[in-house]
Parts: structure tokens; sequence; C-alpha cells
């Protein structure tokens, strides 16, 4: 069994980054922790459909159908603004969660800013050291506007079911899904990752760490 860790800024980029790979982990028996830093909303409007006790209620509902809703981690730090946090403080929450072999967590060049913050306090957190349980790191792109310099060198294959667990706990977020992010058009970025490695679904990932 793999102890595996997923790091997210806002509730959502957890599936839209690696849903399927977490559903994966659930069925080889690997057990999965996922944290979310961000409520994810006050940078919006906030009225009767944005609101943090709804998303709160969508990430919950989400985390049940991937399967590890007793290690769901959520904490409240403001929306697009974790560059205001100093990068230590980010890492220092991060250690509460070691003991991990696994970890997923953005890509260091993501336009979002609290996503470039999230993975620097990752790398920050797991650097090497001795003691130091976690051999893999793998980067995740969020689906995102203006997003065009992730180059995925790392690719896994899901299967269908895999594929519907993530779509499903997608879905649970009717408060994101719009016209351009929904079940049809991460459906076809499933199925074109995978055309691109000969399979029928895949997700894809940066390396920034496999140790042997």
């Amino acid at each position: 069994m793999k102890n595996v860790l997923v790091i997210a800024a806002h509730p959502d980029d957890e599936v839209l980054g690696c849903g399927g790979v977490i559903a994966k982990h659930k069925e080889n028996g690997d057990k999965v922790r996922v944290v979310t830093f961000t409520n994810g909303v006050e940078s919006r409007v906030i009225g009767d459909y944005y609101t943090i006790e709804r998303r709160n209620e969508e990430e919950i509902l989400s985390s049940k159908i991937l399967g590890y809703n007793p290690d769901l981690y959520m904490f409240d730090y403001p929306d697009q603004k974790l560059d205001t946090i100093p990068l230590l403080d980010l890492a220092d929450r991060i250690p509460v969660l070691l003991g991990t072999d696994i970890v997923y967590t953005h890509y260091a060049n993501d336009l979002n800013q609290d996503h470039r913050q999230l993975h620097h306090a990752t790398m920050i957190a797991f650097r090497p050291k001795p003691g130091q349980s976690c051999k893999e790191i793998y980067c995740y792109q969020v689906p995102s506007y203006g997003n065009t310099n992730f180059n995925p060198n790392y690719f896994v294959e899901l299967t269908q079911e895999q594929a519907e667990l993530k779509l499903a706990a997608l879905e649970c977020y009717q408060s994101e899904l719009n016209n351009r992010f929904n079940r049809k058009s991460i459906l076809r970025m499933l199925e074109e990752c995978g055309n691109s490695i000969g399979v029928n679904y895949a997700e894809a990932f940066e390396v920034a760490r496999i140790i042997q």
C-alpha cells in the first residue's frame, strides 16, 4: 500500500488535475489524503450561488465519490491571496501530512498564482533531507484560460470506470461547471491525453521527482 498525498489550492483542483489517478490509487488499495488550501470563493462576488458553505458541501460530496472523505483536509486561506502568505508558512502546514510516498501538486509555471505558490510550498515541505519518505512528486495541470506551458512527461492510463469516477466527482462542483469546463470538455481532455499515448483515457503530469 502506498501513502498518497494530493495538494490543491482550490476545491475542484484535485479532481480536475488528478481525479482519475485518485480513483486508480483507491482501486489499488492505496491510502489517499487530499488537502485543499483555500475556500475557492472569496475572490468572487459571493451571493446565493457562490458561497463558502456551498463550495465546502460540494468538496465533501466529491471526496465521497472518489473515496477519500475520511482523509480530506480543508484549510481556509483566502482565495487568490496565497502570494501574501510566506512560503514557509504554507509549507509548514504540509508536514502534518508527512509519512508520504507519492505527492501530486500543481505545476510550477501555472498562470494562477495560488497554484504556483502551492507548487513551491510543496517542494519546500518535501525537500530532500534524512528521513524524508517521499520518493515521487508529480505535477498536474488544472485546465484554465491561458495555460500553455505545461509539458507532461508522465502519463497514467485510466480505465473507463476511473474516468467516469473523475467526471462524477467533477459534477459535484456545480458552482464551477460552465460552457468551457464541464463533463463533455473534461472527457474530451481525457480522451485526447489517452490518444497521445495510444489508450482510451489518461491523465498527464510533469515529473518533479522520482527516487529509485
